[in-house]
């Protein structure tokens, strides 16, 4: 779905507090580090330096789930979150399989293939940080491409607070390497996660998200949308696979540790999607790698998806 961040709220005006009486003159007036008001407004200054460089140093943090994990931008995911995702338990990969998820990929026909610089398949992906359905995906699509490569500088985010599923808690793909011996995989945020501009698609990712991402490829009610998905121009997928309902109240650590029930929602969720992307993945890798490929559920699901 296509979201557009709201404007950010109006300041708060600031009030200066009044009194009335008479002042005493400065012969009586006793020195002001001796005024019991002086030195409570001297306290509160301090009391409110101290909180503004706990919240700079922490950054924005929450509580619920397993743990903690900062949400500032430019903060790498944890190395436990990363195990998490980018090695998750082959059993748990098998027992979810699709998660009861349909694959709501579209084939395109007669297409030139997608390439990298190196010539291999490309993966292009097109979001935005605000984007409650873009951070659905990316937990799928992170632990997909982990299958096939590895990330480096996969850092934490969270959508945009004045949206539905507000601040669900995802990675960016902003600042993030990936490298793999099988695939290329690009991705563009256009947008940080209050709205602002941040990457822009090249003229080429431009021409194939206004093909590709319109219909007959795409519902109509759905053209123009992100997350927007190129499996090497061999299939396109635009939306998240699960709905980021799934995801509401968690934390990263949260997630990451329900990642390892697949009889939880959250798993269900993730990896159902991750084995769907999976499956796309490997009709453009020549089945490579086949200890992926070959194996519960994909190969299931690559013979259904074509």
């Amino acid at each position: 779905m296509l979201h557009r961040a709201a404007a950010p709220p109006a300041k708060r005006p600031r009030h200066t507090p009044t009194g009335a009486g008479a002042r005493p003159s400065r012969r009586d007036r006793p020195p002001f580090w001796r005024n019991p008001l002086v030195v409570a407004a001297l306290v509160a200054v301090l009391v409110v330096v101290g909180v503004i460089v706990v919240v700079a140093v922490r950054g924005d943090t929450t509580s619920t789930g397993t743990g903690t994990q900062a949400a500032q931008s430019g903060t790498p995911a944890s190395s436990a979150v990363m195990a998490a995702v980018s090695r998750p338990d082959a059993a748990v990969l098998a027992a979810v399989g699709n998660g009861g998820l349909p694959s709501t990929f579209t084939p395109v026909r007669d297409a030139a293939a997608l390439t990298g610089r190196d010539g291999k398949p490309e993966i292009l992906y097109i979001g935005a940080d605000y984007c409650p359905y873009c951070a659905a995906q990316r937990w799928a699509l992170a632990v997909a491409l982990g299958r096939f490569g590895s990330f480096d500088r996969l850092e934490v985010s969270r959508s945009s607070s004045r949206d539905v599923f507000p601040d669900t808690a995802t990675f960016t793909f902003r600042n993030a390497r990936y490298s793999s011996p099988y695939l290329d995989f690009v991705a563009v945020e256009t947008a940080d996660r209050t709205g602002a501009p941040l990457q822009a698609p090249t003229a080429e990712q431009q021409a194939l998200l206004a093909k590709y991402d319109a219909p007959p490829y795409v519902a109509a009610a759905s053209a123009g949308g992100i997350p927007w998905l190129d499996i090497a121009n061999h299939y396109v997928m635009v939306s998240s696979g699960f709905t980021p309902a799934v995801l509401s109240g968690l934390n990263w650590d949260g997630i990451a540790a329900r990642l390892g029930n697949a009889d939880d929602n959250v798993a269900r969720g993730i990896i159902g999607d991750a084995n769907n992307i999976t499956a796309a993945i490997c009709t453009v890798t020549g089945m490579q790698p086949a200890a992926v490929c070959s194996s519960a559920p994909i190969a299931p699901l690559v013979a259904a998806l074509r």
